[in-house]
């Protein structure tokens, strides 16, 4: 059972509120049996002991969003939407990019190329589960920023003190990085 959709939209804060986006729900047709995107662990979801309800559809009595496909610009623009009514100010959308190798880059070509789609966002450099040896934390991050550089110029992009912002989801299995 889920909850009513409340509408936050009409309250006001000094705070900026942020949500985590990952652009990794894509597939490669209207239904959800492709076992090669994030759905498929929803979708293949099992009960663990009595009366767990599994698995469940994502999404609302409505099917507002269900199964969705982000490889087009409705689904972001109903996120956007869904975002808005719930006071949030902007997404940190996750940025799959190892050593020059992107992942799911057409989902922010998508937002970049549809400037209807007025809502913040900055970007999380997510580059996975890698031992210190495997990465060059310089580099990797010298050659990071001029990627990401068509999506800084982007009004949208989030800025303070007219410096955008970046995040990095970066696991290491040292205890220390030395920069």
């Amino acid at each position: 059972m889920y909850e009513d959709n409340i509408d936050f939209s009409k309250y006001t804060s000094e705070l900026k509120v942020i949500a985590f986006y990952s652009p990794k729900y894509i597939l490669t047709n209207d239904t959800p049996n492709n076992n090669k995107n994030e759905w498929s662990y929803v979708i293949n979801a099992k009960p663990l002991f009595g009366r767990h309800n599994q698995p469940r559809k994502p999404g609302d009595e409505l099917n507002y969003l269900g199964y969705y496909n982000i490889s087009g610009p409705e689904i972001i623009k109903k996120k956007v939407k869904l975002a808005k009514s719930h006071g949030i100010f902007g997404f940190a959308i996750y940025y799959y990019w190892l050593s020059g190798k992107t992942f799911y880059e057409n989902v922010l070509d998508i937002y970049l190329n549809n400037k209807d789609i007025d809502f913040p966002f900055f970007l999380i450099w997510k580059n996975g589960n890698y031992s210190k040896n495997d990465i060059n934390i310089i580099k990797d991050s010298e050659l990071f920023i001029k990627v990401i550089k068509k999506y800084i110029k982007d009004s949208r992009y989030i800025k303070i003190n007219e410096k955008p912002v970046a995040g990095i989801n970066q696991i290491l299995k040292s205890k220390h990085i030395k920069i």
